[in-house]
């Protein structure tokens, strides 16, 4: 394994560890249940850079992770919807033009837009381990 792989591979196992601990704990509240980020990824282009999403246990919830290699990371979002808006945090020390990019973009997704992103994390990796 190069030198660069190795890299690549530590980031992304970091980035995975960030995203599980930051997210195995936050409440939903809805059922005071903690979620679980953990399906997927599949890879999408938001800002003109490429990220990783995972959808969470709550159906609503979405992470989207800076892909390795990408400047923008490390950084995270998550998106869920919230009083008929899908509410965007983010958290990272990425390139911040970069991250401001996909944050633009991704703070201007409708709730419909944000279940159909879920959807697809879902029927896309589906597909992935029914092909497996």
């Amino acid at each position: 394994m190069s030198v660069k792989n190795l890299a690549i591979s530590l980031l992304t196992l970091t980035v995975f560890q960030v995203c599980e601990r930051s997210f195995a704990a936050i409440p939903n509240p809805a059922s005071q249940q903690n979620l679980s980020c953990k399906s997927g990824p599949i890879t999408k282009q938001f800002g003109g850079s490429e990220w990783l999403v995972y959808d969470c246990s709550d159906g609503r919830t979405v992470v989207v992770a800076s892909a390795p290699g990408s400047s923008a990371g490390p950084f995270y979002f998550t998106l869920s919807p919230e009083m008929g808006k899908v509410r965007s945090r983010g958290e990272g020390k990425g390139n911040k033009a970069v991250t401001d990019a996909a944050a633009k973009e991704l703070q201007a997704m409708s709730p419909a837009d944000l279940q159909q992103l879920f959807d697809e994390v879902i029927r896309r990796t589906s597909s992935q381990n029914n092909s497996n």
